[in-house]
């Protein structure tokens, strides 16, 4: 028999499909804009306090009396209004303002800035005010507020008789 024909030759391989194009990647997420830092100091929002057994009324003598204030946290103006003690009460506002809408006016009214520490070294801010020109026997009311010398003005008031 003839010799078997030699095989055909064998096709070139094929080459590899070529890769899909790279997906594109995410971009990065845009910056956030910087945090704004916390106030420094923070907000004031705490009202101002008074030391135990203050405000208190001294040295009452025929139409003068003495009003002692003294705040334990921090500096305060303090607002005060004297009524007879037949009047109806001020409102916080009257007694920071000095007046009132309606009723009867103020027998004495003013304020003071309670700035400097306690002179006899026990803490806070005090402050005295000597009342005079009231008529001796009479019972009259004392009526104060005070606030903070924040811009948030917050407000602590009270009654002292």
């Amino acid at each position: 028999p003839p010799p078997s024909p030699p095989p055909p030759p064998r096709p070139p391989p094929r080459p590899p499909p070529p890769s899909p194009p790279p997906l594109p990647l995410p971009s990065p997420p845009s910056p956030s804009p910087p945090s704004s830092p916390p106030p420094n100091p923070p907000p004031d929002r705490e009202r101002p306090e008074w030391f135990a057994t203050y405000p208190s009324i001294a040295n009452v003598k025929g139409g003068t009396f003495e009003i002692h204030f003294r705040v334990s946290n921090e500096p305060a103006t303090i607002s005060y209004f004297i009524l007879h003690a037949s009047d109806l009460p001020p409102n916080a506002q009257h007694v920071i303002d000095g007046q009132r809408s309606a009723g009867s006016p103020p027998v004495a009214t003013g304020k003071h800035n309670a700035t400097d520490l306690d002179p006899d070294g026990g803490g806070g801010y005090s402050a005295n005010i000597t009342v005079y020109g009231l008529d001796a026997g009479t019972s009259y009311v004392v009526y104060v507020a005070m606030q903070d010398l924040s811009p948030y003005g917050n407000l602590n008031d009270d009654r002292v008789s």
